[in-house]
């Protein structure tokens, strides 16, 4: 397994596998991505309470060096392509047996542990296009879903 040991290699390796999902498939995609890990070293010396203002400035920094920009909740949305995430919602549109199954064992698991009674209310923080919203409201949960994009 290659170790990534700068963001210079990290975003080529990202780039390489971003390519294998336009190119091949979802699974040539998560392959390439399984292929190589980080090296801690790579993020220094990570401040220990996640709720500080420097751990804070810590993972701007690095967000910064990724993308060579500043950080702004304007770059959290996400377009999506209404008419096809309704014949394929993910992950059904990846047509990957693989990507399918981990999903729906994993929409499985979280269901499982919430272990909550019929009709129960649910509050789903980042629901995104709502994947596993639908799993849950087809459960009989009453579900709300807040997300940064008003799409």
């Amino acid at each position: 397994m290659n170790v990534v040991t700068s963001f210079e290699q990290l975003a080529s390796k990202l780039d390489e596998a971003a390519c294998k999902r336009q190119t091949e498939s979802d699974d040539a995609f998560r392959a390439a991505v399984a292929s190589w890990r980080l090296d801690p070293a790579l993020f220094g010396n990570v401040p220990a309470d996640p709720f500080s203002a420097e751990y804070k400035t810590h993972q701007l920094r690095i967000y910064e060096t990724l993308t060579k920009r500043t950080y702004s909740t304007d770059f959290e949305e996400t377009e999506f392509d209404k008419a096809h995430e309704l014949q394929w919602p993910y992950p059904y549109g990846t047509q990957s047996a693989q990507t399918v199954g981990e999903n729906l064992v994993s929409y499985g698991w979280v269901i499982k542990q919430m272990n909550l009674a019929a009709g129960a209310r649910i509050l789903e923080i980042g629901s995104g296009f709502g994947s596993l919203t639908v799993h849950l409201a087809l459960m009989g949960y009453q579900v709300t879903c807040l997300d940064i994009s008003a799409s």
